[in-house]
């Protein structure tokens, strides 16, 4: 977030604290990548709170 770049990305995976199983693909493996979906619900309330602190600190509004 103190970068100089114009945009962030975090994994959204790092944000919710998941584990491997949460992995979108694995490189080198033809089958069961992409198959991980965000579920609308994923989020808790201190996550999006924690998000929204972070973008307003280093001024990503």
């Amino acid at each position: 977030m103190q970068s100089v770049a114009k945009t962030v990305v975090f994994p959204v995976q790092d944000i919710l604290n998941l584990d491997e199983k949460a992995r979108v693909n694995v490189p080198g493996i033809a089958e069961d990548n992409w198959a991980w979906r965000l579920e609308s619900d994923q989020f808790t309330d201190a996550q999006v709170q924690q998000l929204r602190e972070l973008t307003q600190l280093y001024g990503r509004e």
